[in-house]
């Protein structure tokens, strides 16, 4: 299974590569640190964007598979550790989230979680993911989608 999960991975980054910018030649597929998403920023999306009504959903492009959301495979309880299919497949699908022509910052990751960046899931109060660009879970993002957030940083 882990040879389908990372041929269809790779391909979703370069359809959101080719689909997703405007100069596709000057724009990318980053890939900051497996062990630093892994560790920091998998757990962050999770409890942040993974929600079955969000980017728990198969209907999204954008998916976060793990324990209490949305599983890859039928098998898993919901509360089982996440499988590293699941951990690798939605590092790829944030790395797609990342494909830009400008700076990192202008990326549907890290723009749309902020106020006034387009996200849709804004909760009862209007509120956006994160409230601004010093949140401490949006600077890990950030971090992480710059490469500055590697294995062993604290």
């Amino acid at each position: 299974m882990g040879d389908v999960v990372t041929r269809w991975a790779l391909g979703l980054t370069l359809v959101a590569a080719v689909g997703g910018c405007d100069d596709v030649e000057d724009a990318s597929v980053p890939a900051p640190d497996y062990d630093a998403f892994e560790r920091d920023v998998y757990p962050i999306l999770l409890r942040d964007c993974g929600f079955p009504a969000c980017h728990g959903n198969e209907g999204r492009p954008f998916r976060v598979y793990g324990p209490g959301r949305l599983r890859l495979s039928e098998e898993s309880e919901a509360d089982d550790p996440p499988t590293n299919d699941e951990v690798w497949l939605s590092y790829q699908r944030t790395r797609s989230m990342l494909v830009t022509s400008e700076p990192i910052e202008a990326s549907l990751l890290l723009r749309k979680v902020l106020p006034e960046g387009g996200h849709r899931g804004v909760d009862a109060l209007g509120r956006s993911v994160y409230p601004d660009a010093l949140d401490e879970s949006y600077l890990i993002l950030a971090r992480w989608a710059a490469g500055e957030l590697r294995y062993g940083d604290q």
